[in-house]
Order: C-alpha cells, then sequence, then structure tokens
C-alpha cells in the first residue's frame, strides 16, 4: 500500500520540474519557475487570420499567404510560438507521457481561448483534429481530444470527439514541405456526424495549416456555417519551401 501511495504521490505532487527536473515550489504547476518564466505568448504583430508571427510594427494586416489565397477557417489563434519551452512541453505530454504537464497546456490554451473569444457565446460544437485509431492506442490519449474538452467544459458548448475521423495512418508532416504536405492530407479527413454553425477546431500545434484547412472543409461539408482554429502553438514554415 505505501509504494502506491508513493506513486500517487509522485504523479501528483511532483518534487521535481516535468521538463528540466529543477527543484519546484509547492504552488508551482509542476514546472518550476524558470521553466515557466520561458513559456511566451506569441507577440502582438501577428495575422489576424493564421496568426503568423511577422516582424515589424503598425496595423493588423494578413500575412502574404492569407492575402493571395483566405483560408477555408474564419480564423485561427494559438497561445504561443512553437519553440523552445513550449515545445518541450507539448513532446513532454505527446511522447515522453509526462501528463502531469497537461494541466499547465491547458490552461494556455484556456488563455488563448478566452483572449479571443472570452466564453465561447456563438459557438455550437468544439470537434478535435482526430487522430487515427492505431496511433491513439499507441499513445493512449490525443492532446487535441484533452485540449478541446477543456474548453468545451468550460464554456459549456457541446463536445464533438466523433464528428470528424482520420481515414488512415501513417502520414508524418514533419519533415515535409508545403507542397508534399497538400498532398498527404488530400482525403485523409472526413466527417462522421452531422454539424450545424458555429464550430471550434482544436488541434495542438499549427504548421503548415494543411491539416486544419482539411478538416474545415470536412466541417463545412458535414454542415458547419463557420470554422474557427485554436491551437497551442504556431510554427513558421518558409513559404518557398516547396519541396
Amino acid at each position: 500500500m505505501g509504494g502506491i501511495l508513493s506513486g500517487l504521490a509522485e504523479l501528483f505532487f511532483p518534487e521535481s520540474c516535468a521538463l528540466c527536473g529543477g527543484e519546484i515550489a509547492a504552488a508551482s504547476r509542476h514546472l518550476c519557475a524558470s521553466c515557466l518564466e520561458a513559456l511566451h505568448p506569441l507577440p502582438v504583430f501577428r495575422c489576424p487570420v493564421c496568426s503568423l508571427p511577422y516582424a515589424g510594427e503598425g496595423a493588423p494586416h494578413p500575412c502574404p499567404s492569407c492575402q493571395k489565397k483566405a483560408p477555408p477557417f474564419a480564423m485561427a489563434v494559438a497561445w504561443g510560438a512553437f519553440g523552445g519551452t513550449l515545445r518541450e512541453a507539448i513532446h513532454a505530454v505527446k511522447y515522453r507521457r509526462e501528463l502531469v504537464v497537461r494541466g499547465v497546456l491547458g490552461e494556455l490554451f484556456l488563455e488563448a481561448c478566452e483572449g479571443q473569444w472570452g466564453q465561447g457565446e456563438g459557438f455550437d460544437a468544439v470537434v478535435p483534429v482526430p487522430c487515427h485509431g492505431s496511433a491513439l492506442a499507441e499513445r493512449g490519449f490525443s492532446l487535441p481530444a484533452m485540449l478541446a474538452k477543456r474548453v468545451a467544459s468550460r464554456w459549456k458548448v457541446e463536445l464533438r470527439l466523433r464528428a470528424l475521423e482520420k481515414t488512415r495512418a501513417g502520414e508524418k508532416m514533419a519533415g515535409l514541405g508545403l507542397a508534399q504536405r497538400r498532398v498527404a492530407v488530400r482525403g485523409l479527413y472526413r466527417a462522421r456526424e452531422k454539424l450545424a454553425g458555429r464550430v471550434l477546431l482544436v488541434d495542438d500545434v499549427l504548421t503548415s495549416l494543411s491539416t486544419v484547412k482539411a478538416c474545415t472543409l470536412a466541417l463545412r461539408k458535414a454542415g458547419a456555417s463557420e470554422v474557427c482554429v485554436a491551437a497551442l502553438a504556431r510554427a513558421e514554415v518558409d513559404p518557398s519551401n516547396k519541396t
């Protein structure tokens, strides 16, 4: 019994930072002060459509890609740039199963959503970007689904976990150029349920936007009148990379 209690105490009240192993304060959120301070939100100057940060100052304006062709979603919001401590925290949850970090990421995600949409008035459903069944079985959980549950519960909006499905496994986006990503998502997502009204689509990281664009088209085909996107992080992709 003592071993079980000790394990539970280590899980819920860890004595070291879940990211760097450093000492943490009793009132901290499972991360040390240095790691918490290293989490930075996106800069003010970013595309109002896709949240891509850009250099310079002045009135908000769409990035070149959104100016050239507007995405199918109304807007995409993310909390921070995909790098540094935020990247480490996301990877800690997704690939190392450091589940104590989920609470921190959930708070950051809610901060991004409420900063843009308040208490979610006007949304009719929250839908996570799905992962394939084999990947779900391997990891045991879905980070987008966890984030979607968090915001749906806070806003008291209907959570539609099964509204979308990923039709095949093995599609790895990391390392692919923009053109390859567009090809990779063709037919990859489809709706399993009918939808209506305004939908919040949830993902963990936005990179080329190929995934959320494909999911948005599937949601709109299923009946959604408008789709907005929310994520934890926004990664930069070099638009000149056409490989």
